[in-house]
């Protein structure tokens, strides 16, 4: 968990997000299971934390951390989001 890495989610054309490439491959982003497992200790992570900024999984929804919820409308018009890549 010490290992991770988190980021705006990277864009491509101001049209679509690419956690491929930010992670290096769509393998090293977190599957929504994933986030859900750390979405009870991302304030004792350091990860920043805010309802406005959902993470984002390899799936490309939206986890709202206030909630833990999953969003899967959220597009790049509506909400910016953020990546964690595994290593």
């Amino acid at each position: 968990i010490n290992y991770e890495n988190w980021a705006s989610a990277h864009i491509i054309d101001a049209s679509k997000w690419d956690i491929a490439r930010q992670c290096g491959s769509i393998e090293n982003a977190p599957t929504y299971n994933e986030l859900e497992l750390l979405h009870t200790v991302f304030n004792s992570l350091g990860w920043p934390s805010s309802p406005s900024f959902p993470y984002l999984s390899s799936q490309q929804c939206g986890m709202d951390e206030g909630t833990g919820a999953q969003d899967c409308s959220i597009t790049l018009m509506n909400k910016p989001g953020l990546v964690t890549c595994f290593q």
